[in-house]
Formats: structure tokens, C-alpha cells, sequence
């Protein structure tokens, strides 16, 4: 029973792999960043890598992918989640130490999780490029290829959902027990009551994804039971409409009954596996597949010991992570239903080295005496041998199959003096507007007579006496289809097909339309005549540039410049930059063109006239199919430019007499205010003498008149000190140096003892910060706010100041801002950039001393550390300052 159980898993993976396992490109690509987790030998091939990329993201193993249409394409798959069929798509691949340009058609389906989660994309497709090569071989092939179909005993059939007539094989009649065709309606009768439902969901899933498979029993006459696969492809019109169903039928009533029978003998038969030297076997409890026992012949695929009984199937076997099987183990114990594998790629790790095995498996749900799901039981068969010698076998004749069947070109095989059309694609039945019953057997130009009528048919009967292959780039055929006679543009050949004895049997015609590629090339070519009358119509020079940096077109305007130079397809500028120029345009163009950055400079160009004139040169790189392009103009700027060389002269003048004018009035203020302190300190001096000396001949009037000239002095004083301050704040050279902010405040709470005492004063600040600056003006700075805030609180209510910084980002440059708010008797917001000003006084000199340049003054200190400072108040509600160092 084993053998024979053995022998029905070969022969079905023979089956699945000739129709189900074609040597197609094909990857599976998962996560944000595409991680390659599976790619067959072909896609290897086709990329020009080895396995040693599998695990990668795919832009770190193919960086020449990013930027390539396929790769957004991929990207736009897997965040809309919709399936991509791309036919002809170019794609830039190595090949040894070149990259070649290939065509591929290939389908980019998404893959979901149980929860509807996009997790990867199926990469499936085939390089297209060597078509005509892959079609030479069709005639060989055909032959071993039926002889293939007919071993399976597969029976096959074609649905014609326009027509609704179904044509079927002979062994797909006797499937269904018929002994020849009937209806559709009739097939669909044998089909199992009970498994309708199963035959009609898989019948609408195939209209959305042109994939049905499904498996059912058959009810026949005799009521006996017999059980079919069915599978096949549906071609879709332009509009996603389905037009053909083509399929396959095989009876596998022996592999569902040799199934049964394994599980009604399930415990007898896993006693008899375990033994057996070539079936591992395995049980794992638990929903997490905790290992129970495993067989030595399962050790010995996974490369393990008895060490990892005990352990889950994961901890066991890290490298499965991210293959089908953890998936399908939980699917088995989530619903009770078996899983059958046949010829799976597994990636194992044996000896350190990770490479892919083939095993046929089943996964089977174990129950207890209450009916629930305990354990997964598992049984596999190492069928890595059988499946890579079958896959070489049979490599090129499912190849020129599905080549032939599937490809975007139009291919038929005409046999005979006749050219009696003997095989044909859909894509060919498309181009003639034909369907195949009305093609298949007959002489193709009795069939296409509207083309015969173009010379067509002379063409071919010459390759066929001559045996010299014919090739047409591009014709325009007039075809008949669906009674309108319509002109396409094709690129067609015939080739003559010979016999082993080098006669001339038949004729391979290849026919591609390419109409829409000649629309669109004419239409670029007319585009391109507009653009370059557009260019030669503007008034700069308009100039376009290889990624190189090789100057490839000048609009007509170029003409105005003098050495113009366009040699082996390239224009050369370097002869008439002006000399003082060229080294920096030079440079600057380098730069651009190596980092890809926009091109700008201004330099002089030699005209006709051999006079040279000032011109903006700008250009921007663009990304296209071939590469990088550059798009520049040339402005002539000259006028602008005197312009502004004069204005800068100007400038520069007026700068220099500014200077001048402001240390001539610095310096006076300076003398001055130095010869005004002499005198204002003899009149003081003179006046506490008068004091003094006459204060008992003095009535009080008098001695009132000398206090007042006192006071006015000390007034006077003060505001010299002002002045020389004030016009010192900007001339002075002082470096800047790190200054601690906390302790200049500390210092000025010492300063003020006695009057924060007196006004009962509260100053609280928290963690300020250290920055550049200078400390005696900084000092100055907050000394001044805080006698500020001091002198104008309110009598009756205790003084209380605050300060505290945030760090702010303003314009992208960080600065630190510095808060200093109190509670006095505040002013009235209209005056806040007033009182910045110099000798501006908002309260009466009597009620409040002042000179009415302690702000100016910290204006002034702030702008000489490169800040701003501004004030915030209400009438008797207080003031605050704000003010903005920078870091």
C-alpha cells in the first residue's frame, strides 16, 4: 500500500509540475521593503544573481532597480492592492558586468495575511526577448508535448463565453462518463449534487483572478462516485470582459481513495511510517506545535537531533520563519481539514548551509474522544531528486508552450504547400479577427482573403520555395474583424520550417502590432518640432546637456555667440566664455553635474561682434528612461548687470562715508559729554558750598532754590554717564566670553539690597542659560530692566519680578528667549516701541528719576549680540520684556 500511495505522489507531482509548475519566472517578495523570501532558478537567471540574495530586500540585492518603472509598479501593487499584468515591460538587468535591456511579461499579485493584510507580492514572469528563438522550437516540442498530455490521461476542454459553446477532448468526455460531446448544461449535471456549491465559487473567483481550480466528485449513471480536478485560465478582452476558458480535467478517484484509506488506517500506518527509512514522520500538541516525537528520517531532513523534542516547531526550525508551512499548520488546527503538499520548495538549514528542498507532506488534525483538534500529525517524503531531474526534463518543452500560448506576439505554424494553419495563438486569432475553429485546418489565405489581396500571400509562398526568411518592420494590414475592415501597422515575418532531412515543410509566421508605437512615435516627433520652434522662438539661449554633462542641442540663438563649436554631435562652450570666466564656470558645472544639484553662474560670452556680455546660465537635471537630462537656458543679463556693478559702487561710497559720519558723531559725543562733566561738577561743588557756608543766612525759600539746583546737577550727571554709556555700547571691542546668566542676576539682587528691602521685592527665576556674550554689557542689560521694574512698582503693593527662558526655533536659527515681567504700574501698549527710544520718558522726571536712555540702552546691547528685544503692557497691570539671544 505504502508503494502504491508513493508511486500516485509521483505521478501527481509530474502532473502539477507539467501544468501547474512551468519554468516561468517566479518571486515572492515581502514586507515595505520587498525581502526576496522564494525565486526560482529562472528569475535567478533572469536578474543575473545567484541564491545568495534570497533574504535580502530587493533594492540592496538589485540597486540597479530603484527609479526602474517595474520597481513602482511593485511599489503601487502593494500599496493599493491591486494585481498587475504587464506585457512587453522594459527592465534594465545585469548580465556579467554590463546591464542589458530586456522585455518581460510578468503578473504582480499581492498576497494577503488571514486578516485581509497585504504582506508581499507574487512576482510571476517571463523574459519575452528570445521569443522567436523559443517559437523555431515549437514544431519539435509539439509532438513530445502531446505524447506528455496523453501519458497523464488528462482530458481538456474550452468554454466560449460569447458564443456559449464548449468544445472538449475525448478523454475529457469519457471523464465525465460520455462517450462523446454534449452540451455544457449535461457536464455540469455529472458534477456531485453536494459539491455545486464548490464548482460555483470557484467559477466566479476565476472571472475576477483568470485562475479555476477546484476539485469535486462526479455523480454518473450508474451512481457510481468518481472524483476531478478541474483547472484552467481565462483570457479576458480589453475591457476585463472573459472571453475563453481553456482547462484541463484529470480523474484522480485513486489518489482520493488511496487517501481515504491512509486515514481510516491512521494509527496502524503511523506505526508502519515511523519505521519506514524514507517517510518522516512527526506530532506536534498544541496550537504553539510543541514537538512530541519525530522520526530519524525527519531528523535527518531537517538536519537536527533529539535535542528538539520538547521544543516548538519554531525554536526547532528558526529558518522556516516566513515560509507557507507555520501557516499552514495553524490553518490544519484552526479548521480540522487535511493539508496535502506536493513537490513544496522548502528552505532548509543542513550542516550551516541554507538551500531550497522539494517534499511531498500532509499535515492532518488529531481529535480526542470529545472531538477537539489536540495535535497536528505530520508525514513527509524527500522528493528533491525526483523533482529537479523532472524540472530539466521537462524545462524546454513546457517553456515553448507556454511561450507559445501566452505570449503578446502573434505566432502560427502553417504546414504544406498550402500553408494550412496547424497551430495558432490567441494573440494571432486577435490580430486577424478571427476565432480558431474557423482558422484551425484550413489554408490561411482562404481564411484571410482581405490580406492575401496586399501581396502578403506572394511573400510567403516565396519563403516557402526559397527557403530565405522574409522580415517587415513596419506594414500597414487591412483586416476584416467583426465586419470592419480595419489598418493596423505590424511588424511580420515568415520562416521556413524543414524537416530532419532539410526539406521545406511549413512556415512560421510572427506578426507584433505596432501601431500605437508608431502613433506614438510619430506624435513625439511632432511634439519635438513644436519644442524646438518653441525654443527658437524665445529670447534665450535654450540648451540641453547628456548626464555627462555633453552639451547635445543649442536652440538657433546660439548663432549670436562667437566660436561656436559642434563637433561629433556635441557642442563645445569653453571657446567662448571669457577667459577671467571660465575656470569658475568650469567648476561650477562639474559640481552639478556630479551631484545632481541645479547649475547656475553668471559669466561673460563672446559675441559675433567680438564684444563679451554678461549671461545668467541655469539648468536643472530631469530623470527619464535613458538617464538624467539636462535643460538650461542662457539669459543675457549684461545691462542688468552694469547696473548693478554701479549700484555696488555706490553703495560701497556711501558705506564708507556712513562710517565715517558715525565715528565723527561717536566721537564727539564722547569729548562732549567729557567736557560737559567738568563743569556740572563745579556747579554741584559750589552749590553745597553756598549750602554749607550760608545755610543760617539762608531762609528756606533759598536753601529750597539750592536743593533744586543740586538735584538738576545730579540729573545732568546722570544722563552724561547715559550718553557716554550709549555711544560706547557699539564701538567698544570687547571678545565675547561665556557668561552665566543665573550669577549676573545674582549679582544685581546684591546691588539692589537696599532697595528690593524697600520695596519689599520678590525677584524669582528659574534655570537660565550659559551663552556668548559680553558680561559687562549683559550686566548693564538686566541691571537696567530690574531697576526699571523697581523703580516703577506700584507703592502699595509688594514688588514681585520674574524671568525665565525657553529655547525657540525661529526661521530655522535657535535662539534663547529670555522673559522679564513684573507688576508694577505698566504702560499703555501703544507706546511699546516708543520707549526703546532715546530720551523718551512716558512718566514726569519729578514723580520718577530717570534719563530716559535706560532702554535705548538695552535696545542697544541686545542688537550688539545680534538679538531683538521687545516690550508687553497694560496701564496698572504690569509690564514684561521679552528678548532673543541667539544659541
Amino acid at each position: 500500500m505504502g508503494s502504491e500511495i508513493l508511486n500516485l505522489s509521483i505521478f501527481e507531482k509530474r502532473f502539477r509540475s507539467l501544468f501547474k509548475e512551468a519554468p516561468f519566472s517566479a518571486a515572492l517578495l515581502s514586507g515595505d521593503d520587498f525581502v526576496i523570501d522564494m525565486a526560482n532558478e529562472v528569475t535567478l537567471d533572469l536578474w543575473g544573481k545567484d541564491s545568495s540574495i534570497i533574504g535580502m530586500p530587493l533594492l540592496k540585492a538589485m540597486p540597479e532597480m530603484k527609479d526602474q518603472h517595474v520597481f513602482k509598479l511593485l511599489q503601487h501593487v502593494y500599496h493599493s492592492g491591486e494585481t498587475f499584468e504587464g506585457k512587453e515591460q522594459t527592465a534594465y538587468l545585469p548580465a556579467g558586468n554590463t546591464i542589458k535591456k530586456v522585455y518581460v511579461n510578468f503578473t504582480y499579485k499581492p498576497l494577503r495575511d488571514d486578516e485581509g493584510k497585504i504582506t508581499g507580492v507574487l512576482a510571476v514572469g517571463y523574459d519575452v526577448s528570445d521569443q522567436v528563438i523559443a517559437r523555431q522550437k515549437i514544431e519539435e516540442s509539439d509532438a513530445r508535448m502531446r505524447l506528455i498530455i496523453d501519458s497523464v490521461g488528462m482530458g481538456t476542454f474550452e468554454r466560449n463565453y460569447i458564443t456559449g459553446q464548449t468544445t472538449t477532448s475525448s478523454r475529457f468526455d469519457s471523464i465525465f462518463g460520455f462517450t462523446s460531446p454534449v452540451s455544457h448544461e449535461a457536464y455540469v449535471s455529472r458534477i456531485h449534487p453536494d459539491d455545486l456549491a464548490i464548482r460555483n465559487i470557484a467559477q466566479q473567483k476565476a472571472v475576477q483572478t483568470g485562475k479555476l481550480s477546484y476539485e469535486s466528485r462526479l455523480l454518473l449513471p450508474d451512481q457510481s462516485i468518481r472524483w476531478v480536478r478541474i483547472n484552467g485560465v481565462i483570457n479576458f478582452d480589453e475591457n476585463r470582459n472573459p472571453e475563453r476558458l481553456l482547462g484541463t480535467a484529470l480523474d484522480i478517484t485513486e489518489e482520493k481513495l488511496a487517501l481515504l484509506k491512509l486515514q481510516e488506517s491512521e494509527q496502524r500506518f503511523r506505526t508502519l511510517i515511523t519505521e519506514t527509512p524514507e517517510v518522516g514522520a512527526g506530532l506536534y500538541l498544541g496550537r504553539e506545535f510543541r514537538i512530541q516525537y519525530v522520526n530519524e528520517v525527519m531528523l535527518k531532513f531537517w538536519g537536527k537531533d533529539h535535542s528538539i523534542i520538547g521544543k516548538t516547531f519554531i525554536e526547532a526550525l528558526p529558518v522556516l520563519q516566513g515560509q507557507p508551512f507555520l501557516q499552514q499548520l495553524d490553518n490544519v488546527y484552526t479548521t480540522g481539514v487535511a493539508f496535502t503538499g506536493r513537490e513544496v520548495k522548502a528552505y532548509l538549514e543542513i550542516d550551516g548551509i541554507i538551500r531550497p528542498y522539494y517534499f511531498n507532506y500532509t499535515y492532518k488534525a488529531l481529535r480526542d474522544h470529545l472531538g477537539e483538534i489536540y495535535a497536528i500529525h505530520h508525514m513527509a517524503v524527500d522528493v528533491t531528486e525526483q523533482v529537479e531531474n523532472k524540472l530539466t526534463l521537462i524545462e524546454s518543452e513546457e517553456a515553448v508552450k507556454r511561450l507559445f500560448a501566452q505570449t503578446p506576439v502573434g505566432i502560427a505554424v502553417f504546414k504544406g504547400n498550402d500553408l494550412v494553419v496547424e497551430m495558432v495563438n490567441e494573440t494571432m486569432l486577435i490580430y486577424w479577427g478571427r476565432n480558431r475553429e474557423e482558422v484551425i485546418n484550413r489554408p490561411v489565405w482562404e481564411v484571410l482573403p482581405e490580406v492575401a489581396q496586399q501581396g502578403i500571400d506572394k511573400i510567403s509562398q516565396q519563403v516557402f520555395e526559397t527557403g530565405i526568411s522574409y522580415e517587415s518592420p513596419e506594414t500597414p494590414v487591412n483586416v476584416l474583424r467583426n465586419g470592419t475592415t480595419e489598418t493596423i501597422v505590424v511588424h511580420f515575418g515568415f520562416q521556413p520550417q524543414r524537416n530532419s532531412q532539410g526539406e521545406i515543410i511549413g512556415l512560421l509566421a510572427i506578426a507584433n502590432d505596432v501601431t500605437d508605437l508608431v502613433n506614438a512615435r510619430k506624435k513625439v516627433e511632432k511634439n519635438e518640432l513644436k519644442l524646438y520652434d518653441l525654443a527658437n522662438s524665445m529670447p534665450q539661449v535654450v540648451w540641453i546637456a547628456e548626464e555627462d554633462g555633453s552639451v547635445t542641442y543649442y536652440n538657433d540663438r546660439v548663432t549670436e555667440f562667437s566660436d561656436v563649436k559642434y563637433e561629433a554631435g556635441m557642442w563645445k562652450w569653453e571657446g567662448f566664455v571669457h577667459p577671467a570666466d571660465i575656470t569658475l564656470t568650469a567648476k561650477t558645472w562639474n559640481q552639478a553635474v556630479t551631484n545632481l544639484t541645479p547649475y547656475e553662474t553668471e559669466h561673460r560670452i563672446k559675441m559675433k561682434d567680438g564684444s563679451y556680455r554678461w549671461h545668467l546660465s541655469r539648468a536643472y537635471p530631469f530623470k527619464r528612461e535613458g538617464g538624467i537630462k539636462w535643460y538650461g537656458t542662457a539669459t543675457d543679463v549684461h545691462d542688468q548687470k552694469l547696473l548693478e556693478m554701479n549700484l555696488e559702487n555706490i553703495v560701497n561710497e556711501r558705506t564708507m562715508e556712513l562710517q565715517r559720519s558715525n565715528e565723527d558723531l561717536q566721537q564727539f559725543a564722547h569729548v562732549a559729554s567729557h567736557d560737559l562733566k567738568e563743569p556740572v561738577r563745579k556747579i554741584k561743588l559750589f552749590s553745597l558750598k553756598l549750602q554749607e557756608e550760608f545755610k543760617h543766612v539762608l531762609n528756606d525759600r533759598g536753601t529750597g532754590f539750592i536743593d533744586k539746583i543740586i538735584r538738576a546737577t545730579d540729573r545732568i550727571y546722570t544722563m552724561i554717564e547715559g550718553v557716554l554709556d550709549y555711544s560706547s555700547v557699539t564701538t567698544e571691542s570687547i571678545a565675547f566670553e561665556n557668561i552665566d546668566l543665573n550669577q549676573i542676576i545674582k549679582s544685581i539682587e546684591t546691588d539692589f539690597e537696599v532697595l528690593i528691602n524697600e520695596k519689599k521685592a520678590i525677584i524669582t527665576y528659574g534655570k537660565l542659560p550659559t551663552f556668548k556674550g559680553i558680561s559687562p554689557l549683559i550686566y548693564q542689560l538686566f541691571y537696567n530692566l530690574i531697576n526699571n521694574s523697581l523703580k516703577f512698582s506700584k507703592s502699595d503693593v509688594p514688588a514681585v519680578i520674574h524671568i525665565q527662558c525657553d529655547p525657540v526655533n525661529i526661521a530655522g536659527k535657535m535662539y534663547y528667549k529670555i522673559g522679564l515681567s513684573d507688576n508694577g504700574i505698566g504702560f499703555d501698549e501703544a507706546y511699546a516701541e516708543q520707549i526703546f527710544q532715546t530720551f523718551f520718558r512716558l512718566n514726569s522726571k519729578d514723580k520718577y528719576e530717570g534719563t530716559g536712555l535706560g532702554l535705548a540702552l538695552c535696545k542697544k546691547i541686545v542688537e550688539r549680540h545680534g538679538g531683538m528685544i521687545s516690550a508687553q503692557g497694560e496701564k496698572d497691570k504690569g509690564a514684561e520684556f521679552t528678548i532673543l539671544f541667539p544659541q
